[in-house]
């Protein structure tokens, strides 16, 4: 079962744990607990200068500690973003063995909205295109993304 049907609270007919030998039974999407993250990292040192998140329960992180970031992730299922994949990840991770399932809004939104021109986060809490970007602002932008791909998710007909 992928991590997508997952988030959607869907369940595949015959989706059966491998180790029990029994039907998958899945909480509904609001009982998951996941969590929004960004990263801000420097252009030249290539180090984290910010962090923020957003927590399934509405708790805010918002500091430059990795350490102090897995605190608060600790209870969550999830790490959801956008370009989480192929940028915060390998920030967020370097040097742990801690390995979080990654939901990555960048991906689905293309396939999801194809008529969109770009999909990029719109920035426009930013008065300045130079100005350093909130990982707050962008996680609240990641996280509407997330919900507008679940709604056309589950408009889709059943056989997309």
């Amino acid at each position: 079962m992928s991590i997508w049907s997952r988030l959607m609270g869907w369940k595949n007919a015959g989706d059966i744990n491998k180790v029990t030998g029994k039907e998958i039974a899945l909480p509904p999407y609001e009982s998951l607990r996941y969590a929004i993250v960004d990263v801000e990292v420097g252009m030249t040192d290539r180090k984290i200068h910010d962090i923020g998140a957003l927590r399934y329960d509405g708790a805010v992180f918002h500091k430059a500690s990795n350490k102090e970031l897995f605190d608060f992730l600790r209870d969550t299922d999830y790490i959801c973003g956008h370009n989480i994949i192929h940028h915060d990840a390998q920030y967020l991770f370097a040097g742990t063995t801690d390995r979080r399932l990654l939901v990555d809004t960048l991906y689905m939104s293309p396939l999801l909205f194809p008529e969109r021109p770009y999909h990029r986060l719109v920035k426009d809490d930013k008065l300045v295109s130079d100005q350093m970007n909130n990982p707050v602002n962008d996680c609240l932008k990641a996280q509407n993304l997330l919900q507008d791909e679940i709604a056309e998710w589950n408009l889709l007909l059943e056989e997309k």
